[in-house]
């Protein structure tokens, strides 16, 4: 699977080197602009009591890629087979065989914001997306980083959302993460105490003692939300004003 990704991501670089020229910008080096990649973001139940997006992480990097261009004029997530992996039993939202793939800016200091998506262990499709923080050792500069992290993630979810909108979402996520702060750490066992939806795509923060604080995306049927709120999670929909 990860030579799979690596093909592809090499696919990706080889069509941008051949198909688009490079542009200079005043100040910043010469770099191939990276075009942003519309999606069609879907939950599909995949199989019992498994839930994915219809999008594949190498989708994903690509959009947030894609948004990260537009503004920075430079990539920033790497290719999939570059990012740490691990292989589980089971995944955070699914009883069977997970793999959780993880990025960092640099994997030798532990401090810093994450990027972590879980696929099922024999597909690239998404069933969850967090954005981590290590609250423990607050910096400023390390809440910035963690701050765009979840901007251009949750940009690639809701493109059309304005970025005033796209930061109120994730302070206010962030914001519960405290008021919800929990001694239960985050596994298939954890529930949620509040979830933000729109279009199959939902949204909840978590965070637990000794942890990192997580701003999760996962993807959500009519059928799912409804158990969830038997369970007492706080189930929102999320207005684009």
């Amino acid at each position: 699977m990860k030579y799979l990704s690596r093909i592809f991501y090499l696919i990706l670089c080889i069509g941008l080197l051949l198909g688009i020229q490079p542009i200079k910008r005043d100040g910043l080096k010469t770099v191939p602009e990276v075009q942003i990649k519309e999606l069609d973001i879907k939950a599909i139940e995949s199989r019992e009591d498994e839930r994915v997006f219809s999008i594949s992480i190498n989708d994903f990097i690509e959009s947030y890629n894609g948004f990260y261009w537009e503004e920075q004029q430079a990539c920033y997530l790497l290719p999939p087979d570059e990012w740490q992996y691990w292989e589980f039993e089971r995944g955070i939202h699914s009883k069977y065989p997970t793999n959780r793939y993880q990025f960092s800016q640099n994997k030798e200091i532990w401090t810093l914001p994450t990027i972590t998506v879980y696929t099922p262990k024999d597909s690239l499709s998404i069933q969850e997306i967090t954005v981590n923080f290590d609250d423990h050792g607050y910096a400023p500069s390390l809440r910035n980083i963690y701050n765009n992290m979840c901007y251009y993630t949750l940009k690639v979810f809701f493109p059309d959302f304005p970025k005033d909108k796209i930061v109120e979402l994730y302070t206010t996520l962030n914001r519960l993460a405290y008021e919800y702060f929990t001694e239960i750490k985050y596994t298939s066992e954890s529930i949620p105490s509040v979830l933000y939806y729109k279009d199959g795509i939902g949204l909840y923060p978590y965070f637990a003692v000794g942890e990192f604080m997580h701003l999760c995306i996962i993807p959500v049927t009519p059928a799912y939300l409804e158990e969830l709120e038997k369970q007492g999670v706080q189930i929102y929909e999320i207005t684009a004003s």
